[in-house]
Parts: C-alpha cells; structure tokens; sequence
C-alpha cells in the first residue's frame, strides 16, 4: 500500500471545512498552477507534479488561472501553461500574470507545455515573460529536469518592475 493510500482517511479527518484541501500533509507540499484545458492532459501532469513531491491547481483556461493567481496572491512555486487554449493562448495570459504579479512583490516562473515545436516557438514563449519551453512529447526525466531548475526560483528574480 502507497503513504498516501495509508494516510488518507487520517488527513480527510483533519478537513473539517468539507472543501477539496485535505489537511496539513497536503497542503505543506509546493502547488503548481497547471494551466492547461486538456483533461487528458491535465491528468497527467497532475501524475507527475505529485510523483516528484508537488500538489497541482488545475485552472483549464486562462481567465482561471488569472483568477487563481489572484486568489492566491501569486503563491505558486511554479505555472506549467498552456500555448493553445480557447478563451486567450498562452502567452498573452503569461503577460497578464506577469503584470498582476508585479502588485505581490515575488516572481513566479512560467514555463510553456506545448505541442508546439517550430524553431521560433520557443523565442515567442521567452519574449511573452515565459521563462523556460517544453515541448510535448517530453520523458518523465526531461519533465523532472524542468521542475529542478525553476520549481526552486520563486522570489529570486529581480525583473519585478
């Protein structure tokens, strides 16, 4: 039996409040904001981010995960997004996280999930505040080695302006 199978109906215990959070154990873990509206998708990074010790919000378009970032007052330690979703793409909702972002004083790193893969995709994911590009497929080490270099930046950056 896996730790959290085990320990689940003890954290369920602690959620008094009946909402989606289920007590201090999961709450402690860092949160990704995955902005993707694929549920296929979004299953899978949800998979992964917790395989290597991260809890995912899921936002499955970009006014969400605007309002989300709100909400949370930018607390992310990480946003997985999106290029192609229905309501705004990828990229103009970095640029509208990353103007909210400056009223928090922290920078929270953006990093592009997309089957998109043309050589200038990547330059247009950097020039729209994006800070880094993975390109759909990607192996689970790839997806591993992204969330080691940027899930830990968090309030590093100076380019709050």
């Amino acid at each position: 039996m896996n730790y959290r199978a085990h320990l689940l109906p003890t954290l369920r215990q602690w959620n008094s409040t009946g909402n989606a959070r289920i007590g201090f154990f999961m709450e402690s873990r860092p949160t990704v904001l995955v902005v993707e509206d694929n549920k296929t998708e979004q299953k899978l990074l949800t998979f992964l981010l917790e395989r290597y010790g991260y809890r995912a919000q899921i936002a499955a378009d970009a006014a969400s995960a605007i309002e989300a970032f709100e909400r949370d007052n930018g607390n992310f330690c990480l946003i997985l997004m999106d290029w192609q979703m229905h309501d705004m793409d990828g990229l103009e909702c970095t640029q509208r996280v990353r103007e909210v972002q400056k009223h928090f004083g922290r920078y929270t790193p953006i990093v592009a999930v997309t089957a998109r893969a043309m050589l200038d995709d990547r330059q247009k994911c950097l020039a729209s505040g994006m800070d880094d590009y993975l390109s759909k497929p990607y192996t689970p080490a790839q997806f591993a080695n992204m969330l080691t270099t940027w899930a830990s930046v968090q309030g590093d950056r100076s380019l709050i302006g």
